[in-house]
């Protein structure tokens, strides 16, 4: 594979490559991490001042072979990188290279902020990760998942580039912005009742407040 001819490309989601990304997407995330096309869909057109997603197909020759939803948030000035899945059949490391840069290039030209990232707690994913020049976060994060009765997962948020130590008071902006919709409204638009929702937002209320417990003054990136 040529990865110097690996190009990234928006997505339009009425388009055909949109729905070969989502498969992309499903074959690669576990069923309690997934959220229901038809809901990314919805959210791509969602309309916000400060909130903007996109999704992005990773291309080789013309055939969509990676998928990933960005999200610019003005406000809080940095973009929050989810949904990212490769073909099975592409190696990580070439392909993810190519992935990390053409994303960090889409996010310098939207926003004067920095990329983050967010993985399961699995010292191989972080450690290809780190290898493609993302700095980890030096905290234990708390990945929510879509079921409230299952275990919620320990992770790591990364940050692309590697910068100066965060303050808590600055991540914390950023924190709450990204669990509030990248998971409270994601899940949100697919439940069916007042009681459901007001479960879910208490669950991701609560996940923020461990963390801001937990979270040091200063949060280095390693």
């Amino acid at each position: 594979m040529d990865y110097d001819k690996i190009v990234l490309k928006l997505l339009d989601p009425y388009d055909e490559d949109f729905q070969k990304g989502i498969k992309i997407y499903e074959e690669r995330f576990d069923k309690n991490q997934l959220t229901d096309a038809d809901v990314i869909a919805r959210l791509v057109h969602t309309e916000k001042d400060d909130i903007k997603l996109l999704p992005y197909g990773l291309y080789e020759k013309d055939i969509i072979i990676g998928f990933c939803l960005m999200t610019i948030y003005k406000k809080e000035h940095f973009a929050f990188v989810g949904y990212m899945a490769l073909s099975r059949d592409i190696s990580p490391f070439g392909a993810g290279k190519s992935f990390i840069y053409s994303i960090w290039e889409e996010v310098e030209r939207q926003t004067d902020g920095f990329l983050l990232f967010e993985i399961e707690a699995n010292k191989a994913l972080e450690k290809m990760y780190r290898s493609l020049g993302i700095g980890t976060l030096d905290y234990n994060h708390i990945m929510p998942v879509l079921d409230t009765s299952q275990a919620r997962i320990p992770a790591r948020m990364m940050c692309y580039p590697k910068r100066e130590p965060l303050k808590k008071e600055s991540y914390l902006k950023c924190l709450r912005a990204y669990l509030n919709f990248e998971y409270a409204e994601c899940v949100i638009s697919n439940l069916c009742n007042n009681e459901d929702i007001d479960i879910y937002k208490k669950y991701i209320e609560k996940i923020y407040d461990e963390l801001k417990e937990t979270l040091p003054d200063i949060i280095v990136i390693v």
